[in-house]
This record gives C-alpha cells, sequence and structure tokens, in this order.
C-alpha cells in the first residue's frame, strides 16, 4: 500500500527515495519527484542516494516542488474523497427511497456540502 511517511515529506515539498511497490510507483516519477529503486536491491539503493547526493540544491528543490504538487494532485484528501463518492455513490443509488443524494454527476462533495 501507500506509505503515509511517503506522502507526509512529499506534501513538505521534499523529493523521496523509495522502493518500487504498488503505492510508491503511482506517485514517485523518478528524477522528477523522487527516486525509485527495487525492493530488496541495496545496490540499486545505493545508486540512487549517489544520484540524490550529486544533484545541487535548485535541482532538489525543485524535485521538492514536484513532489508537494503531485500529492495536491492525486493525494489531498478532496481529491479523495471525490473518488471515494464516485465509487460508492453509484451503488448506494440502489439502496432505496431514504438514500440521500451525496454529489449530483459532475460536482464534488465539496459543491453540494
Amino acid at each position: 500500500g501507500l506509505s503515509n511517511t511517503l506522502l507526509e515529506y512529499m506534501a513538505s515539498g521534499l523529493p523521496v527515495l523509495a522502493s518500487r511497490v504498488s503505492g510508491s510507483e503511482d506517485l514517485v516519477r523518478a528524477d522528477h519527484n523522487g527516486w525509485l529503486h527495487e525492493p530488496g536491491d541495496p545496490a540499486g539503493m545505493v545508486a540512487a542516494l549517489r544520484g540524490m547526493d550529486a544533484l545541487d540544491d535548485g535541482l532538489l528543490a525543485a524535485m521538492g516542488r514536484h513532489a508537494r504538487a503531485t500529492v495536491e494532485r492525486h493525494a489531498a484528501s478532496d481529491r479523495v474523497i471525490d473518488r471515494l463518492l464516485e465509487a460508492y455513490v453509484p451503488a448506494a443509488s440502489t439502496a432505496g427511497p431514504d438514500r440521500t443524494e451525496i454529489a449530483p454527476k459532475g460536482r464534488s462533495y465539496r459543491e453540494v456540502r
């Protein structure tokens, strides 16, 4: 799964080093907002660390900005809630007459709150 620590570092504007597993590989783009290495590959992790060390502060800062933007675009709470509602509201529409419409199609949950 996706590590909360990874999200927190990225949201703080820091590029990240992560193993290539489900979750991290969905958000981390090598040399854009962080680095990925294969799980169980210490040589790959060392190579990524050396690559990080070789970058100047300006490039690291730019990667950090990209990391934050990635989290804002894909993992901010309103985005996650909207995606959950998109998945569950259609199923709830068959729940019967007592159901409450949460968000009409094309509108986010925040617009109807």
